[in-house]
């Protein structure tokens, strides 16, 4: 039989998963930069997505975006002029 202190943690753990984003410095590869995160929150009851980048990668990542955005804005503008709010937008 579940006590309301049980159902609260069970739905709680169902419909609550927290992602935990890192930006740090290091040599380790993708899968292993978890690790260090994952034993200072060990016991801890919440359910989690860890995820850790380095400023490189990020930073990467991000001229990648930028570059869709302005492809976007371009197709936009080429084939839609009227819809220049948009385009405005993604060449913020």
């Amino acid at each position: 039989m579940l006590s309301a202190n049980n159902l609260h943690s069970t739905l709680y753990q169902i419909f609550f998963t927290f992602d935990i984003f890192v930006i740090k410095d290091s040599e380790l590869p993708r899968p292993q930069r978890t690790m260090q995160l994952r034993r200072m929150l060990l016991g801890s009851q919440i359910q989690k997505d860890l995820i850790v980048y380095t400023p490189d990668e990020v930073a990467k990542q991000w001229i990648v975006k930028g570059g869709h955005d302005l492809g976007t804005a371009k197709i936009n503008y080429v084939h839609i002029p009227e819809y220049l709010d948009t385009v405005t937008f993604h060449c913020q």
